[in-house]
This record gives structure tokens, C-alpha cells and sequence, in this order.
């Protein structure tokens, strides 16, 4: 359903709701259907709070995220209290349900139309339905279950392609071991680059990333819009498609059938590896992930935090976070290969978090009227200072990668991504000493970042799930069948994986 520009689908299904339950007054003069009209209004102020808060942590309503959240993470959803729309929406809720309540209760319906009992509740059956199927929390809710793949078919013929990756892989035989070291940078996106967009926001990055490959206008893959998802996108080529497992957290090593991850090639080369996030690594299962991926070094907020660590809401600053880092790096160079994977956090919406480093120097972006986009700026700091630190003293044996894990989710930054019309792009940027600066834009998602990275590492070129290397001349399945072709075939996939498990 379209909706004016300045009006959103909660004030507009707010408005109409509020309209059906005047309507229903004047035409019902039955106490007790009364009562039901104005539970059924109830439960829709219920569905547009939900939606309204589910819309502020996502920035897209209620999806994929939303549901994995929900079935597999359910204990992390208390985090959401953080943010302002739940904090302060629940007790304006609260009040608006019991004063609905109180109005069923204490008014009489004026029942001035002439109507029959039977056509009373004809009436306000009609419109509790239609009133509920109308919700915007319905409408997603039932356009994500569509896009679960009960409805898509698979056009391109997906197990095939994960048989070619598998047969593919028996051929991988790299001569050289180079360690390899990747940082994913929390929710940054291509747009936050584009000076065009954003002048002055990311001025250390930009002119790091001119001395390497840069990887442009990567999509979201299908199943990888939030933290976990995206890094498996990243590294096995496939989606987080198993939202029917009972326990997502134990079952890692079963999201796909025939994939083998990134993880996996590095093992067979005898290498040591390390993760390193400053939230904790319970939330959403990233421990779990990184565990049956056979991580032999997994630290999150629980290890990493000092006793005197300030800390946010979500876990250590990232001014602390990179200078653990740091210190490890140097430590690993005793274990060749190794490969480190970090994952930035003060970047992380709804507004970001103001590392200490950044405050005690008064970082900020233009006018720090917007506060995320100031914690942006920091981070551009942060990761420039550090990422120029690491090619400095890793670059002649060692791959090191910088990308998004997903484009931004609700907040300050993306209300201004919407805002300037900008393109919801990931990216990354290899420096690797074999290879000649570069800008590199293809149709391409997170599916081919995988085989990218270990073309990149090892020299060779080897599909992983259902991604190729962006450095070789093998097309994608997105240059080959289009988006949403493409995308519409995974999702049918998914559902047919489910009956392997």
C-alpha cells in the first residue's frame, strides 16, 4: 500500500483505524460489541507499536533480521530496550492501551444508524479483520514470509552450482601462505565513501583505500542484512537460511549443504585463527559461528574487557577493541599463517556510541548536530590510523581486507542515506602487494566477497557457494541472471534445503 511522502504507514494506518472504531460507534449500539471493536483497536495500537519499533532498529519495517532475531536470538532481543523508540514508546503505549480499555469499559456506544444484531457484528468483524490485515506489522510480516521461497522458484539450478564449488574446491593447492587479516566495519556502507554525499566524513579511509583494490557496488545478498548473516554471506557464500532450526546456535555447521566457508580452505592450510569483536560473542551466535568454523582464538566483550574498561551498551569501544587488536597481531606473527577477523562496534545503530578517544579529542562531522554521523567520523579515525599501522608492518606477507558487514540499519545516519537518495551498497578494499591499485564495479553481492578474499590470499580463483572471485573473469550468478533472478532462486533454495537437515 502506497502512502503519501510525509506520511508514514503507522500515522496512516493509525488515522484509519482510528476512523473505523467512530464508524463502529455510531453504527453499534450493543455494549459487548462495542467492547470487541475497541480490543480489536487495542491490538492494532499494539501492531503499529511493534511495527514502529521493529522499523526504528531495522530501518525497513519488519524483515529477515527482525524474524531471525525473534525465532534463533531471542534472548538478545533485551537489547533493543537501548533504543529510544522502546524505551520511551512502551509506557506511551501502555497508557494508550488502558485508556482504550477504559473508553470500552466506562463509554456507551451511540448506535444513532438503525442497525440489525446481526448486521452490528457483520460490521465489526469486517473491520477488525480488515483493520489487522491492513497493519503495516501484516503486511511485512506476510511479505517476508513470501520471501521465506514458498512462492519463488529456482530458475538457475542452485544445488548444481554448489556441486561445481565443491568439485572446484578439490583443485585448490596454494603455493604461497600468506596470513590474512580482515576487519569488518560496522553498518559502513559504500554511501558513507562517497564524497559526493558525505564531503569530509571519511577522509582517512578514502585516501587508504586509494592505495588498494577497491570492490564497488557490492548488494545485500539475499539473508545477509544484519551482523552474523552478513559475515557468513562474506565468507561461505551462502545464506543464514536455516531460520527452522530449533536452536540456530548449534547448528552453524549445517547452514548449507555442500558449502565450504573460507574457514574451512584456511584450515586445510594449517592455519591459526582468531576472531576478535567488542560485544559479546553470545549475542546472535557469533561465538557459536566462529566455533564451528574452528576458530581456535574467539574473543569478545567477556575477554577482552578489563576490569576498569569503560564499556557501552553493546560492549568495549572500538579505541580499545583496535589497540587489543594491535597488540595480537604482533603476538599471531609467531603462529604463520594466521588469520585474524575483527569486527568494529561503535558504528552500530541507532546512533552509534562516542568512543573516548574520539570525545577526548571532540571528533565530530560538520555542525555534531547528527551523532551518528559523529561516531562515523570517529571510526574513520580510528580504522585509518589503525588499518595504515597494519599495512606498514603486514603488507609483505600478508592479504589485509577491509569491508561492511551489512548496509546501515535504522538510525540518525541512515535517515540521512534516505534523505540524499543514496545507493544501499556494501564494499570492500584489499591491500595485498601482488596486487596494483585498483577500482573494481561489478554486478556482484556478498556471495562472491568469499572466493574474492581467497583469490586475493592464495592467487587462485575457486567458486565458494554460490559466489565467484570479483578478481577473476568468471561472471557472477548476478551478471548472468540478474538481481532479482538471482535473488528469487536463493530463497527457493532455502526452502528446499530445509528438507535436507
Amino acid at each position: 500500500m502506497a502512502f503519501p511522502d510525509n506520511i508514514s504507514p503507522s500515522m496512516m494506518h493509525g488515522i484509519v483505524v482510528t476512523a473505523f472504531l467512530a464508524a463502529t460507534n455510531l453504527l453499534v449500539s450493543s455494549r459487548k460489541l462495542w467492547a470487541l471493536s475497541v480490543w480489536v483497536y487495542m491490538v492494532n495500537l499494539i501492531a503499529l507499536a511493534l511495527y514502529w519499533g521493529i522499523d526504528q532498529m531495522t530501518g525497513a519495517g519488519f524483515n529477515e533480521a527482525a524474524l531471525y532475531y525473534l525465532i534463533n536470538a531471542w534472548s538478545d532481543v533485551a537489547l533493543l530496550w537501548h533504543y529510544p523508540a522502546f524505551r520511551f514508546g512502551l509506557p506511551a503505549l501502555l497508557v494508550l492501551v488502558w485508556a482504550a480499555w477504559w473508553i470500552g469499559r466506562r463509554s456507551k456506544p451511540a448506535g444513532s444508524v438503525a442497525l440489525s444484531r446481526f448486521s452490528q457484528a457483520l460490521v465489526v468483524l469486517t473491520t477488525a479483520g480488515l483493520s489487522l490485515y491492513m497493519t503495516p506489522l501484516s503486511a511485512d510480516v506476510r511479505y517476508t514470509l513470501d520471501k521465506a521461497g514458498v512462492t519463488h522458484q529456482d530458475e538457475i539450478g542452485l544445488p548444481r552450482v554448489l556441486d561445481d564449488a565443491a568439485e572446484a574446491s578439490r583443485q585448490f593447492a596454494p603455493a604461497v601462505k600468506k596470513n590474512l587479516i580482515v576487519v569488518y566495519a560496522e553498518s559502513m556502507e559504500q554511501a558513507f565513501f562517497d564524497e559526493t554525499l558525505f564531503p569530509g566524513l571519511m577522509p582517512g579511509l578514502n585516501q587508504l583505500m586509494a592505495t588498494g583494490v577497491r570492490i564497488k557496488n557490492v548488494q545485500s545478498a539475499p539473508m545477509s542484512s544484519w551482523t552474523i548473516a552478513g559475515m557468513i554471506a562474506s565468507q561461505c557464500g551462502v545464506p543464514l537460511s536455516s531460520h527452522r532450526l530449533p536452536n540456530e546456535h548449534n547448528d552453524f555447521d549445517k547452514f548449507s549443504r555442500n558449502a565450504k566457508c573460507l574457514a574451512h580452505y584456511l584450515s586445510g592450510m594449517g592455519y591459526h585463527k582468531a576472531f576478535m569483536g567488542g560485544a559479546s560473542g553470545q549475542f546472535a551466535g557469533k561465538a557459536d559461528y566462529y566455533g564451528a568454523m574452528a576458530f581456535e582464538e574467539i574473543a569478545g566483550l567477556e575477554q577482552l574487557a578489563g576490569p576498569n574498561s569503560p564499556v557501552s551498551w553493546w560492549g568495549i569501544y572500538d579505541d580499545e577493541l583496535l589497540a587489543a587488536a594491535e597488540r595480537r597481531l604482533i603476538e599471531l606473527r609467531s603462529k604463520k599463517p594466521f588469520a585474524m577477523v575483527m569486527l568494529t562496534l561503535d558504528t552500530h545503530a541507532p546512533e552509534g556510541h562516542a568512543t573516548p578517544a574520539c570525545v577526548e579529542q571532540k571528533i565530530a562531522y560538520k555542525d555534531g548536530s547528527n551523532a551518528h554521523l559523529n561516531n562515523i567520523r570517529c571510526s574513520d579515525v580510528l580504522l585509518s590510523a589503525f588499518l595504515k599501522k597494519v599495512i606498514q608492518d603486514n603488507i609483505h606477507d600478508s592479504t589485509i581486507i577491509l569491508l561492511s558487514d551489512h548496509v546501515m540499519m535504522g538510525s540518525q545516519a541512515n535517515d540521512e542515506l534516505v534523505h540524499l537518495g543514496a545507493q544501499r551498497l556494501n564494499h570492500m578494499v584489499i591491500w595485498d602487494k601482488n596486487l596494483a591499485p585498483a577500482v573494481i564495479s561489478r554486478p556482484s553481492n556478498q556471495f562472491d566477497l568469499a572466493p574474492t578474499m581467497l583469490h586475493a590470499l592464495s592467487g587462485q580463483s575457486i567458486p565458494i557457494g554460490f559466489g565467484v572471485s570479483l578478481l577473476g573473469q568468471e561472471p557472477t550468478l548476478t551478471e548472468q541472471h540478474g538481481t532479482q533472478r538471482f535473488d528469487s532462486s536463493v530463497y527457493a533454495w532455502r526452502t528446499s534445503a530445509w528438507d535436507q537437515w
